[in-house]
């Protein structure tokens, strides 16, 4: 069930009054003297029902070794930004939420000795119907939201997940995931003059999948040299991405280690210790393109010629977060 109020701005009548002072009712203060105003809210109710299964056939060969093949399809309703697109009444009347379809085919070989266990899985998903909102301006300055755009994406790869006992007092454990995800069928708005009179809809070419690296890792490694402390030292490793759909540039990879370390006092008195981002490493999350406001919120749209044509322009980034210290003290009662 999903049930939500839209609050769509509409020019505020009084905004080209030069004696107007806004919310504030200063005239000197301008950053308040052009605020829209809103009209009445557009409510919206819908009961949505879908149907997903999950079926997998298992073979044990013995205590330690099996294999398995497991089929999902299933359907989950669009994420909030396909219902913030409803500003108007004729699309509470007319547009019905498209779920999102979700197929996926795995298979995988486990192992479990006494000092390794093993997974590898390969595998496959293909994700339908995702939705991409963007945002366009009217003459009056206010927004609009076009009706959304569908695509798909179809991810193909191989997880492998290792964790190994060595020398009694260490263990090492990791987690790679190598795939290849490409983004099919997706488009983008040409807004052209403010309002939606000339837009028009862009195809972009099928492409890697934006912000989806084909490696990524996690790796730690323990010591325990008795059972009143252990430490662990964890590498993250993040590869290189599409920094969107139009594939216009990559985000680099990228590696952060973090450091944690626990004293068992007594029963009851624990310390801990921990680094994030031990050497203070620069990650790009995400970026946003260069000019006004909505052109930062519609980073699809930036070209590969528009980067070749201009390859020092600025971006925004995303950042990971710097290096942090934390000590915890616990007492259990």
């Amino acid at each position: 069930r999903v049930k939500g109020r839209n609050n769509v701005a509409v020019p505020n009548p009084r905004g080209t009054d030069p004696t107007y002072g806004g919310l504030d009712n200063n005239p000197n203060t301008l950053y308040d003297n052009y605020a829209v105003t809103y009209g009445s809210p557009g409510r919206y109710r819908f009961v949505l029902d879908y149907f997903s299964f999950s079926g997998a056939l298992t073979y044990q060969f013995d205590n330690r070794n099996g294999i398995y093949v497991r089929y999902s399809e299933g359907k989950k309703a669009p994420d909030i930004t396909f219902f913030t697109t409803y500003d108007s009444a004729a699309k509470l009347a007319t547009m019905v939420p498209v779920p999102q379809n979700i197929q996926q085919i795995e298979a995988g070989y486990k192992m479990r000795g006494q000092t390794v266990r093993l997974s590898i899985t390969p595998f496959y998903s293909r994700l339908s119907n995702v939705g991409a909102q963007e945002f366009g301006t009217r003459a009056d300055g206010t927004t609009y939201s076009p009706a959304t755009l569908f695509s798909t994406t179809e991810t193909h790869g191989i997880e492998i997940e290792g964790d190994v006992d060595f020398a009694e007092i260490f263990n090492f454990r990791t987690a790679l995931t190598l795939q290849k995800s490409k983004s099919k069928g997706f488009a983008t708005y040409n807004f052209g003059a403010p309002g939606d009179a000339d837009d028009t809809v862009v195809r972009v070419p099928d492409g890697d999948q934006d912000n989806t690296p084909r490696v990524m890792n996690t790796s730690t490694l323990t010591v325990r040299p008795n059972d009143a402390f252990d430490a662990g030292l964890t590498w993250r490793y993040m590869g290189s991405r599409p920094a969107n759909r139009y594939n216009a540039f990559d985000l680099p990879a990228y590696s952060e280690f973090n450091l944690n370390a626990t004293w068992r006092a007594t029963e009851r008195f624990t310390v801990n210790a921990s680094v994030n981002n031990l050497f203070n490493q620069t990650g790009v999350l995400a970026f946003a393109p260069a000019g006004s406001l909505l052109s930062a919120l519609n980073r699809q749209q930036l070209t590969p010629a528009q980067v070749a044509g201009n390859p020092n322009q600025m971006f925004s980034i995303l950042e990971n977060q710097p290096r942090s210290m934390f000590l915890t003290l616990g007492y259990k009662f």
